[in-house]
């Protein structure tokens, strides 16, 4: 008996119904004019009547997980890529935080800034890690990070030279290679452009705290410098460079900062804006409460960026993952110039008794067994409350460093993510379909 997929949004737009599935991301596009799939969208009619009279279009469903056999379990499922993406999945995930200096001092930053960078010995043992797991079929692929404190404090001395060396090992045992970081983006203009493409560093992503006068109040250099103007001076550099760099500009905002954004739309060339995306955050040390007309003031600077020519976010939902946050998965690692192992970059990394691990000299990571099986001993979603969401595929529960600290671990319920969303679900595919050049596995549409 097929029954249909329980995970299925349903919305009209512009004159059409569209199916949405959390599952996968599948999107379906009918035409309103046809009774026959407004009734099947609908679920007016059982697909035992109608399979054999649309035998097409109940293929397409089949095969995009949008009806299936009862004889299945639509959780089993999820289960089932929570535990493949997690454990199976041998993409190495590696963060490397070269130092914990930074040459700003924003007000809410929550990490302690320590002088010590990465050494030689670091290095190596970084080296002999990537070469051990790719030697043992560990790691199918590297996927570097870069983190700080600000990463390209030392570019030269850390960041280039490290990276080639992980590049080079990777290309000789024909891996894929990726390369992305996280930075303030002053030092860019201390840096040669071909050198980045030369170490495949193509993706970025840089904050911005507001215009001009907003940010130089949050974003205050050490030596006083004003720091706006050089980072959008950075950004069209770099686009204009080579098409392959891409940026995220993330928008720190608060209730006060939120109606100034608008004005950085502005500021870049159009012929750079499709390298460029607007992502927004929260700063959450900021103790007022999260309105619904705050997420409407966010949503609509959100359309405004995209009207602009840019790509533009509110939040990202779990389209498809097995996982809910990247510390989830066994293969992956942030390590730090003492060489200590975190899951999580969130967080201070001054208190080393919160270190999930080490990494020795022979490029082993000794981890904390306590720890991982805190983390590791059952899905992020194992409780009632998730478990018979509607939205479970989309959210996939708090992530495992949340669950530990806030000892959500092993009760009925978890807090749930959807509470903090800036954006409802609804809102989200509306934006998905608005925004998408091509739909993401197939479009159906009867005309």
């Amino acid at each position: 008996m097929w029954k249909y997929c329980t995970y299925i949004h349903s919305v009209s737009l512009n004159n059409k119904d569209y199916l949405y599935n959390y599952l996968n991301g599948s999107l379906i596009c009918i035409n309103l004019l046809d009774v026959h799939y407004q009734a099947i969208l609908k679920k007016q009619i059982k697909i035992d009547v109608w399979r054999d009279k649309y035998p097409e279009f109940f293929e397409i469903l089949k095969n995009e997980l949008f009806v299936y056999n009862s004889m299945n379990n639509e959780v089993d499922l999820i289960r089932y890529r929570n535990r493949k993406d997690v454990f199976v999945e041998k993409n190495f995930r590696l963060t490397i935080i070269p130092t914990l200096e930074c040459n700003y001092n924003c007000w809410y930053c929550y990490e302690d800034h320590p002088k010590g960078r990465i050494n030689t010995h670091t290095k190596k043992r970084i080296g002999k890690f990537i070469n051990k797991g790719i030697n043992t079929r560990e790691i199918s692929s590297l996927e570097l990070d870069w983190f700080g404190g600000e990463p390209l404090m030392y570019f030269y001395e850390i960041v280039f030279p490290l990276a080639l060396k992980l590049k080079s090992i990777s290309t000789s045992n024909n891996i894929p290679f990726k390369n992305q970081i996280t930075t303030n983006g002053y030092y860019l203009k201390d840096i040669n452009p071909k050198d980045l493409l030369e170490i495949e560093l193509f993706n970025y992503q840089i904050t911005l705290d507001g215009n001009k006068e907003l940010h130089n109040k949050v974003k205050k250099h050490n030596k006083k410098v004003e720091t706006f103007d050089i980072t959008i001076k950075n950004i069209v550099s770099l686009c204009n460079h080579d098409p392959r760099f891409k940026v995220n500009i993330r928008i720190n905002y608060t209730k006060a900062t939120l109606k100034y954004i608008k004005e950085l739309a502005k500021l870049f060339p159009s012929n750079i804006r499709k390298q460029l995306k607007f992502t927004f955050q929260e700063v959450w040390q900021e103790s007022y409460k999260h309105t619904e007309e705050i997420y409407d003031q966010v949503n609509e600077i959100s359309n405004y960026f995209i009207n602009n020519g840019y790509n533009s976010s509110v939040v990202s939902f779990q389209i498809g993952n097995g996982f809910c946050c990247y510390a989830d998965r066994w293969n992956q690692a942030v390590v730090l110039p003492s060489n200590y192992i975190f899951k999580c970059t969130a967080r201070d990394f001054t208190d080393i008794s919160k270190a999930d691990g080490y990494l020795n000299k022979e490029g082993k990571i000794e981890w904390n067994n306590d720890k991982m099986i805190r983390r590791f001993n059952r899905a992020t979603f194992e409780n009632e409350e998730c478990l018979r969401c509607k939205y479970l595929p989309l959210c996939l529960g708090m992530c495992s460093q949340k669950m530990i600290e806030k000892e959500y671990i092993n009760k009925k319920t978890s807090h749930c993510n959807l509470n903090d969303m800036k954006k409802s679900v609804n809102d989200f595919v509306i934006n998905y379909i608005e925004n998408i050049e091509q739909y993401n596995l197939f479009n159906y549409e009867n005309s």
